[in-house]
């Protein structure tokens, strides 16, 4: 009966602190949001700025969320774009970029309609997934070998936007991911990032259609003291239980 006990009290503990470890953050992107952002010029449009997304709706994307788990970071990126599966996995899947010190963004908000992808923003990694094995690697960004957003003549899209490339020196570390008709997902080892208390996130597809672009604030892992307390009084109270039950 102790080795029981003791287990269930391991469990409940291991619980406790693995809900502690995970933290999610939802970058909202949706179409009528108040501080969606838009980003970049419209090039062949008229007015220049077209609002979230270019196009028909099914270029749209919807959210980004970031779960950090240990040193284990998960971005999932959703949007009616994904259902168009043929045509994300023809243009490749896109490039996730990365600030390690947080999302630092130029031009007038709530939308940012004239903001581009610069180096003055501070970017530091891009991840790319291979279009077959969805494998792929971390980065540091050279600023010159970036494929900005484009389209063929005639066509409209957001210029001046980061959409895949500017790999230079690889930053060790595991990189997986997944595409499927909602969304496209990128896991990777933050351990060698050397990331602040927020990180900045960008994606777009290769017209710019639609940019997500945003803050996650990452957070400290530590529990507040509050938490702790909380923690203890209840390790406590299980202690407790598990002793008179004993008598």
């Amino acid at each position: 009966m102790k080795k029981k006990r003791f287990l269930v009290f391991c469990i409940v503990l291991s619980f406790i602190f693995v809900g502690l470890s995970a933290q999610a953050t939802v970058i909202d992107d949706s179409t009528y949001g108040s501080d969606t952002y838009w980003g970049g010029r419209v090039v062949n449009s008229s007015p220049t700025h077209y609002g979230d997304v270019i196009g028909y709706p099914d270029f749209s994307l919807n959210a980004m969320t970031g779960t950090l788990s240990g040193n284990v970071m998960t971005v999932v990126i959703t949007g009616d774009y994904f259902k168009r599966q043929g045509l994300a996995a023809s243009m490749g899947p896109g490039d996730l970029y990365i600030d390690k010190n947080g999302w630092s963004v130029s031009g007038t908000g709530p939308h940012y309609y004239d903001d581009i992808f610069s180096s003055s923003e501070g970017w530091d990694y891009v991840i790319h997934l291979d279009p077959n094995s969805f494998t792929g690697k971390i980065y540091n960004i050279n600023f010159g070998d970036i494929t900005m957003t484009s389209a063929p003549s005639g066509y409209a899209y957001r210029e001046g936007q980061a959409w895949m490339g500017g790999y230079g020196d690889p930053v060790a570390g595991n990189v997986t991911g997944s595409i499927d008709s909602s969304s496209i997902t990128y896991i990777f080892d933050v351990t060698n990032l050397g990331l602040g208390n927020e990180i900045g996130f960008h994606w777009t597809m290769q017209c710019g259609n639609d940019i997500i672009e945003g803050n996650d604030p990452l957070q400290v892992q530590v529990p507040e003291p509050g938490t702790i307390m909380l923690i203890g009084t209840g390790l406590v109270g299980l202690a407790g239980t598990l002793r008179r039950r004993k008598k």
